[in-house]
């Protein structure tokens, strides 16, 4: 009998600011990278949508600053950023 392994999907809660502007990018990039514009609309689908006020302090958003410790001990604070006219398909970090 074949064993089958149910996938949970982790609950996931954008402010109405982020969920408008990810939304946008995702259709402004739709005809360039389907694929991947499609997986974002379907996670913007199933997101809980908050007023930009009601984001609980311990959730992170766009303009949220982390400090990351690796395993080897590096220490770094991160803010996670649109990156407006972007042209490179790669992921950054602005530190």
């Amino acid at each position: 009998m074949a064993s089958q392994t149910t996938l949970r999907q982790s609950s996931m809660t954008l402010t109405q600011t982020d969920h408008t502007r990810l939304s946008q990018l995702a259709e402004t990039h739709s005809s360039k990278s389907t694929d991947i514009a499609g997986e974002l609309l379907s996670e913007l689908e199933r997101a809980c949508i908050v007023s930009d006020e009601a984001i609980a302090t311990d959730v992170v958003h766009m303009g949220s600053t982390l400090r990351l410790v690796s395993d080897l001990g590096e220490d770094r604070a991160v803010t996670l950023v649109f990156l407006e006219g972007r042209t490179s398909q790669r992921a950054r970090f602005r530190y």
